[in-house]
């Protein structure tokens, strides 16, 4: 897949794969995209990769991305736990 900024401009096919193949192997890459986006949930993108949701938790860290977006609500609730803690 080729880049133009962060959006997928041309994807390079091996012709010696069938697209069978090819779909198989981007099912992974165009889910954790959509999930790095938020547009699909955890389970809704493992679930158009094709992976189970520990194998697709294991490839979104291997590209780490998040599981979670930290909002000001968790730097609030962080900050009291650091509190407690201290």
């Amino acid at each position: 897949m080729i880049l133009k900024g962060n959006h997928p401009n041309a994807l390079i096919l091996n012709i010696n794969s069938s697209l069978g193949d090819v779909a198989e192997q981007l099912k992974p890459a165009l889910a954790a995209s959509l999930f790095k986006d938020r547009v699909l949930s955890l389970g809704a993108a493992a679930q158009v990769s094709g992976l189970s949701l520990s194998e697709f938790i294991e490839h979104l860290t291997q590209l780490d991305i998040d599981l979670v977006e930290p909002d000001q609500q968790t730097a609030k609730e962080l900050a009291t736990l650091a509190s407690w803690l201290l």
